[in-house]
Parts: C-alpha cells; sequence; structure tokens
C-alpha cells in the first residue's frame, strides 16, 4: 500500500531487521535493517525530540531522520 507522503521501504517479508519481531520488540537490529530507513523521514517541529529509548533526534526541520520510534545511534 502506498500513502502519499510516506517512503515506501519496500516489502517485508524479511522482520530480521527487528530485535524480536514476534515478541513485539520493534527495536531495529544494527546492520540489518534497509540503509534506506535512515532517511525515509524528515524531522519537522512538533516530532518527538527523542526515540523510544531516549536517543535524541535531529531537532531542525527538514533533516533526514530514522522513520520510526527507534533510531540507531
Amino acid at each position: 500500500m502506498i500513502i502519499p507522503g510516506n517512503t515506501s521501504l519496500g516489502e517485508m517479508p524479511d522482520t530480521s531487521w527487528f530485535a524480536g519481531y514476534a515478541q513485539a520488540d520493534f527495536h531495529l537490529n544494527p546492520a540489518m535493517y534497509p540503509p534506506s530507513i535512515e532517511t525515509a523521514a524528515s524531522w519537522m517541529s512538533g516530532d518527538p525530540g527523542n526515540d523510544i529509548d531516549g536517543h535524541s533526534r535531529p531537532g531542525n526541520d527538514g533533516t533526514p531522520d530514522f522513520a520510526g520510534a527507534d533510531l540507531v545511534p
């Protein structure tokens, strides 16, 4: 499914890029996630300043950012 304004990362037949997909642990597995996820989003005012683990997000409008709640520092 394509939603206007979103970046498609393609089909997801392999969930190994999550730390524990079957256990609902959606932290990213370093070196396993698709590189395109690092710049699939753009940080904008009103977005969270930190990811789910407290790691800082960019903080400047339009700065490329990891898509989703977790980023790999």
